[in-house]
Order: C-alpha cells, then sequence, then structure tokens
C-alpha cells in the first residue's frame, strides 16, 4: 500500500511539473526580418539578437510586414514554434527630408 501511495505521489508530481513548463510559453518581440506567405511563417529578430522563425497563422502573414514590429507569444510544437498570439505594429515611416 505505501508503495502505492509513494508512486502516486510521484506520478502526480511529474504530471503537475509537466504542466507547468507547458504552461510557460516562449515569447519573441522585435523586428520582422521576413515573412513566408506561402509557408505561413514569420521570422523575429528579437531583442537577445537571436532570429526566431514562427509558424503564423495565414492572415498573420498576410498582414506582417519586413520591418514591421511584432510581439509573438508561442510554444514549441514538432519541433516548431507556432504562434499562440500575434501582434503587429507597422514600422515607423522615415521622417522627411
Amino acid at each position: 500500500m505505501k508503495k502505492w501511495i509513494s508512486f502516486v505521489i510521484a506520478l502526480a508530481m511529474v504530471l503537475g511539473m509537466s504542466g507547468m513548463a507547458l504552461a510557460a510559453g516562449m515569447k519573441a518581440s522585435g523586428k520582422v526580418v521576413a515573412v513566408d506567405e506561402a509557408a505561413s511563417t514569420i521570422t523575429v529578430h528579437d531583442k537577445g539578437g537571436k532570429d526566431v522563425v514562427i509558424s503564423v497563422s495565414a492572415d498573420d502573414a498576410k498582414k506582417a510586414k519586413k520591418g514591421s514590429k511584432a510581439t509573438v507569444d508561442y510554444h514549441e510544437a514538432g519541433g516548431k514554434n507556432v504562434a499562440d498570439k500575434v501582434t503587429l505594429k507597422a514600422a515607423k515611416a522615415a521622417e522627411g527630408c
């Protein structure tokens, strides 16, 4: 009986920790440096200097423009980064000469 209780407690701890890992998504925030509408991906150059390729919806891929600012909450699935939430802001136009 004690072994059974120990097993149940250990299983609950493992499942609880894996749930916390899944809930802790990732975030990329920075400039959009590439858009691939055919593959529905955008590449964000984040503040850490890293380029992050993220799968987005076809609608978000159409809206994204190279040079715009993006903040993307995402998770990893099947070896790919998959967007959960995408926020895009147009790049600021250069001020006149």
